[in-house]
C-alpha cells in the first residue's frame, strides 16, 4: 500500500468520523424531544454527565479528523517524488485537505449547542429538575445544617 493510498483512507476515515458525528447529534436531539426520555434524565446529575460527555465526545471527534488529515498530509510530503505529485501540487493539496478538515470541525462544533440546548430545553423552558431547582436543593440542605 502506498502513502498515496493511506491518505486516501485516512481521509475516508475523516468522511466516516464527521458523518458519525452528525448522525449521533441529530440522533441525540430527536431522543431529547420525546417526553419519556427527557422525564428519565430530568435530574441536575445527570443532564451535566451528560452535557460533560458530549463536549468531550465533540473535542475527541474534533481531534480526530484533524489527527486524519495531519497524517494524510505528512504522508503526502513524505511520498516519493513523481509525476503528479510535483512541489505545486503537493501544496495545493495541502491547503485543501487542511481547509477540508477545518469545515469538517466546524460542522461537528457546530451541532454542539443545539446537543446542549435540547439537552436543556425544558429547563430553558421553566421546568425545574425534578421538580426541584438545584439551588432550591442547595438551599434547603444549607438550612437544615444551620
Amino acid at each position: 500500500m502506498t502513502d498515496k493510498d493511506l491518505s486516501k483512507d485516512l481521509w475516508q476515515v475523516a468522511n466516516i468520523l464527521t458523518g458519525f458525528a452528525v448522525v449521533q447529534a441529530i440522533a441525540f436531539i430527536y431522543a431529547c424531544a420525546k417526553q419519556d426520555f427527557a422525564m428519565l434524565i430530568n435530574t441536575f446529575p445527570v443532564k451535566m454527565t451528560i452535557a460533560i460527555h458530549i463536549i468531550i465526545v465533540t473535542v475527541a471527534e474534533c481531534y480526530a479528523v484533524w489527527w486524519c488529515a495531519d497524517k494524510a498530509v505528512a504522508l503526502l510530503a513524505n511520498g516519493r517524488q513523481t509525476e503528479d505529485t510535483e512541489d505545486i501540487n503537493r501544496n495545493m493539496i495541502n491547503s485543501i485537505t487542511k481547509r477540508v478538515a477545518w469545515g469538517r470541525i466546524v460542522i461537528i462544533l457546530s451541532l454542539l449547542l443545539p446537543a446542549l440546548l435540547s439537552l436543556y430545553a425544558r429547563q430553558l423552558g421553566g421546568m425545574p429538575f425534578n421538580g426541584k431547582v438545584p439551588n432550591q436543593s442547595l438551599q434547603q440542605t444549607a438550612n437544615r445544617v444551620h
